[in-house]
């Protein structure tokens, strides 16, 4: 059985700070505004079996599974299943793979599938995990935050700083042009937003005046990196902004929903029938 993505909104990403665009909100809010969003578009939302989000900082206003918080501030039936998952920088992308497996394994006939991050109100690493600082890990599998794991990546692999630079400029250039165009058509407007605070224009002259911006973030974390010394590449330019958002997908196995054409999900690289 094929899965079908019948609907793919999103919020604006909003700045991640006391006057963001979003920042007013709570994040079963912005879950609850797509589902609205996606009935609004022709789509029977609720009529789905499972609402599955994927949401990495799963403390404080994103505790209490916010996939449940979710579920019960939009209004959804009380059969509907609800669950969250934590897969770090893919959470949401996990969770639609995980709406694709039930509906292409007859688990599910439809099921809402996507994920949130508001880092104004849950920061980056908000969760305190006792992994972070924990030395009874070998060092090679010691936590180590992303960018210093980017940084020493890079080094690895030979990737210099005038190509990141570069690799930064396009995707920033494309943020910029992508605003009016095709991928406007996902973006809902809520609390008054309509539009993306985290578009960042700049020139290649700009980004190369950037200082590597990661190397004291390393320093507490010298025995994970066995006392190696990092050539620290990455600047705030070649970082994703800290972010207020969410996405929502429909996911089905009906090739026909009202109002809207759908598209199969095996021709995504990632997502394939079964055998």
């Amino acid at each position: 059985m094929n899965a079908y993505i019948h609907d793919a909104v999103r919020t604006p990403r909003a700045r991640a700070r006391p006057d963001g665009g979003l920042a007013a909100l709570k994040p079963h809010e912005l879950i609850g505004g797509l589902i609205d969003a996606i009935e609004t578009r022709g789509h029977d939302a609720r009529g789905a079996e499972a609402l599955i989000v994927g949401c990495v900082g799963q403390v404080g206003a994103q505790g209490a599974n916010v996939a449940l918080v979710s579920k019960l501030h939009a209004g959804l039936p009380d059969e509907t299943a609800a669950w969250s998952i934590n897969n770090y920088c893919v959470s949401g992308l996990t969770a639609i793979g995980q709406a694709a497996d039930m509906v292409q394994t007859g688990r599910a006939r439809s099921v809402l599938a996507g994920g949130v991050e508001m880092m104004s109100r849950v920061p980056f690493m908000g969760d305190r995990a006792d992994y972070y600082a924990d030395a009874s890990f070998p060092a090679r599998t010691r936590y180590l935050p992303v960018a210093v794991a980017a940084d020493r990546l890079a080094e690895d692999a030979g990737v210099s700083r005038a190509e990141m630079d570069q690799a930064a400029l396009v995707s920033q250039s494309r943020t910029v042009d992508a605003e009016g165009g095709p991928l406007v058509a996902s973006r809902i407007a809520l609390n008054g937003l309509n539009s993306d605070e985290c578009a960042r224009p700049t020139t290649l002259e700009k980004l190369g005046k950037l200082p590597a911006a990661f190397a004291e973030m390393a320093a507490p974390y010298a025995d994970a990196l066995e006392g190696r010394a990092i050539d620290h590449r990455h600047t705030v330019a070649h970082a994703p902004p800290m972010a207020d958002g969410a996405g929502l997908t429909l996911v089905s196995s009906e090739t026909e929903a009202p109002g809207r054409a759908s598209w199969p999900m095996w021709r995504s690289a990632a997502i394939r029938p079964p055998p």
